[in-house]
């Protein structure tokens, strides 16, 4: 637990500190998350969000337990000089599955409290956050996008925003 709270001021620290909105702007805050849980509890359209993310990570976030390397195994090596343009850019997509993870992961955790889930998502946060920490902006991209954003496919957000 004490691992996922510095990876979350870390987080905090690094990518949202120049932000002026309320975090998290995706998920719901805690005090929506009340209206949030009911609604899971009281729709099936609600209670099918949840079981559809939880059923895109149980195997992963289980493997997790046991192989914690697993997931970040499946992550391409960032280059060490990325400067591509996004049409000459491969490993986009692989970087927004496993960060889609991630996202699906801390989602569930907020709904479940479950820590697995967060220990999962935090521990891939913080596989990127070694990676790009030493790096300057001038040669830090992910696969041509620079600071690649993985709500940029939206299956996060849709799912979010339903429920929210």
């Amino acid at each position: 637990m004490k691992n996922l709270i510095v990876v979350f001021v870390l987080f905090k620290v690094f990518f949202l500190s120049g932000q002026s909105l309320q975090h998290p702007i995706i998920w719901t805050t805690n005090a929506e998350k009340s209206e949030v849980l009911s609604k899971i509890d009281n729709y099936d359209w609600a209670k099918s969000i949840v079981a559809k993310a939880k059923a895109a990570i149980e195997s992963k976030v289980n493997t997790h337990l046991t192989n914690p390397v697993s997931i970040l195994n499946t992550i391409p090596a960032l280059a060490s000089d990325d400067n591509l343009s996004e049409s000459q850019a491969t490993t986009n997509g692989a970087h927004s599955k496993v960060l889609n993870y991630a996202s699906y992961a801390a989602m569930v955790y907020h709904i479940t409290e479950e820590e697995k889930y967060a220990q999962f998502a935090a521990d891939i946060l913080w596989y990127y956050i070694e990676q790009l920490a030493p790096r300057n902006p001038s040669n830090t991209a992910m696969s041509g996008s620079h600071f690649y954003d993985p709500r940029s496919d939206m299956r996060s957000l849709r799912l979010l925003m339903i429920l929210w």
